[in-house]
């Protein structure tokens, strides 16, 4: 059995306490393999949101542990996990989130930048990453000149310019038409697949499941099956 890249451990997550507490994930542990695609379905209000931001290191678990790449990303100081969310997790946003001023190349070419790569260097690697996702006459546009499936396609190579370990995708299809968002779900697992890399897919959209490895469903918090 290959090793995991992500282990998490009874999980917990609660916001406020006695008579107002809610319990947002509840008891929740999952390992994810190295090049595994899985995803998380389930009713809004589910803990969905909540569990993916614990396991990009943007929430910490109330009780639990989450493992990385030898990493226990839930016990390190707060001052540490920027850099370890630069450098090992890349993020897949359903509003693509790219910034208005800068090139498809520049957003992903910034985020290589930001992590110590020389510009030269991270301009090089954006252009292969773009030109490889079909952008390669897409470099110099700026995301209000590109569609939405251009710009999800942006947002998968930022994802992926630092060559993370584990890459964390928020309804990526949820402003996509059915037919680009099957495209783009599958170039993303054929780029997974070739690099190794870990995907967790947080998402309504039924479509997906075809993409998947492995199928879970949140309910009130707790998986309640494991396909």
């Amino acid at each position: 059995m290959a090793p995991s890249t992500l282990e998490i451990s009874h999980v917990t997550k609660r916001y406020g306490s006695g008579a107002t507490e809610v319990v947002a994930v509840k008891d929740v542990s999952l390992s994810v393999a190295p090049g595994e695609i899985v995803l998380i379905m389930g009713p809004s209000g589910s803990g969905k949101t909540t569990l993916l931001s614990m396991l990009g290191a943007l929430l910490k678990p109330t009780e639990g542990d989450i493992h990385l790449n030898g990493y226990v990303i839930s016990a390190l100081k707060e001052d540490r996990l920027p850099d370890i969310r630069l450098r090992h997790f890349g993020f897949i946003f359903q509003d693509f989130n790219l910034l208005s001023a800068l090139t498809a190349l520049e957003n992903v070419a910034l985020v290589a930048e930001l992590a110590g790569v020389k510009s030269s260097v991270a301009q090089k690697k954006a252009s292969l990453l773009l030109t490889d996702l079909g952008l390669g006459e897409r470099l110099n546009f700026l995301p209000e000149k590109l569609s939405g499936g251009e710009k999800q396609r942006v947002a998968i190579a930022r994802a992926l310019v630092n060559s993370p370990t584990l890459v964390l995708a928020d309804e990526p299809t949820a402003n996509l038409d059915s037919k680009i968002g099957h495209e783009i779900m599958h170039l993303l697992r054929a780029i997974a697949k070739e690099q190794g890399r870990s995907v967790v897919i947080v998402s309504h959209d039924q479509r997906i499941k075809d993409i998947a490895d492995r199928v879970l469903w949140l309910e009130d918090g707790q998986f309640k099956n494991i396909d």
